[in-house]
């Protein structure tokens, strides 16, 4: 049965070289093409001869057994199901538009530096879903840069072996990446600054409490003068024991006039501090009593001391309460007259 086949091809070959000419080959087609030139001629009846009688290799095209190995007759044509949009993995099943034939099924056909992930044609250069290859998904705060996820950092921060960092306050990145500030020193503004406990401020590569500090009182640099020292972060004078700094000038809050007590207490004219207290200052030879002075000698409300007040019909004399009639027999001439 076989043998009767050949002999039919290579009649028809035969019949072909014959008659060959444009009009017999679209009658025939590619069925005399055995040997795969593109072309028919008696070099296709010589490659069934062989095939035939030599142990040669088969025919490239089998019209006389159906259509080439790989391909399936649709409606009397010869496709190939694995790549044809309009037989596509079956006769009939056109591939829809945008859409290609690839290994008998209709595939989304992607622009150039495309590709189709899940139906969807994307860029792996830069989806951040698909970067680099489909399903291969960037982690958070990461981008799709040229196929590959790499760390994104927000405004202000750089990007220092895979981190996101601060350059002005990142110790172990100061003022650049790799940048690492010393044991005991922290970065301030980019720059690697001698870290000082709390209450304490750096001044000139010092630790200094500037509350109690006297070459940096309140701030750094600031001295206090001699005599001065710092307290609570200014500079107050430093005044002896038993002195009170009043305005800027050491006083006896004891003795002090303008600052009798404390600070701003002034005494009234004619007063005098005394153990803090303004009293009032009385000429020589008169006593202050309850505010006043007196001549104790002879005031009869204070007669020798304060508060000491003579009886009725007795004077004050020399500081003591004498009675009128013992004054009149001491001095019978003083003794007025009742008669007068």
């Amino acid at each position: 049965m076989r043998f009767i086949s050949l002999v039919r091809c290579i009649f028809i070959l035969f019949m072909l070289t014959a008659i060959y000419s444009p009009a017999s080959a679209q009658l025939f087609g590619d069925c005399g093409d055995a040997n795969g030139d593109g072309d028919q001629n008696i070099g296709d009846a010589v490659y069934l001869i062989n095939y035939a009688f030599k142990g040669g290799p088969a025919p490239v095209t089998d019209c006389c057994y159906g259509c080439p190995v790989g391909q399936t007759d649709c409606t009397g044509n010869c496709v190939d199901m694995d790549t044809d949009e309009n037989n596509c993995g079956g006769c009939n099943n056109a591939c829809p538009s945008g859409y290609a034939c690839q290994g008998g099924t209709c595939a989304l056909q992607c622009a150039s530096g495309q590709v189709n992930c899940g139906g969807e044609c994307v860029d792996p250069m830069d989806d951040e879903d698909n970067c680099g290859s489909c399903g291969n998904n960037c982690p958070p705060g990461y981008i799709c840069n040229s196929g590959v996820c790499t760390l994104e950092c927000p405004n202000g921060y750089t990007k220092c072996a895979g981190e996101c960092v601060d350059l002005n306050d990142d110790d172990d990145n100061c003022g650049s990446c790799l940048t690492a500030c010393p044991t005991g020193y922290t970065c301030v503004n980019g720059n690697c600054e001698l870290a000082c406990a709390s209450g304490q401020v750096n001044c000139g590569g010092e630790c200094v409490d500037p509350m109690d500090d006297e070459d940096n009182c309140g701030s750094c640099g600031n001295s206090c003068p001699a005599g001065y020292t710092c307290v609570s972060g200014s500079c107050q004078l430093i005044c002896p024991a038993g002195q009170v700094n009043c305005g800027g000038e050491c006083v006896d809050p004891t003795d002090d006039e303008d600052n009798c007590g404390s600070c701003g207490i002034s005494c009234p004219p004619g007063y005098v501090c005394q153990g803090g207290t303004c009293v009032l200052q009385c000429p020589s030879g008169l006593t202050n009593c309850g505010g006043q002075c007196v001549d104790t000698d002879t005031d009869e409300d204070n007669c020798g001391s304060c508060g000491n007040n003579c009886p009725p019909g007795s004077y004050c004399v020399d500081g003591s309460c004498v009675s009128t009639t013992q004054t009149n027999i001491e001095n019978p001439a003083e003794t007025p007259n009742e008669n007068e």
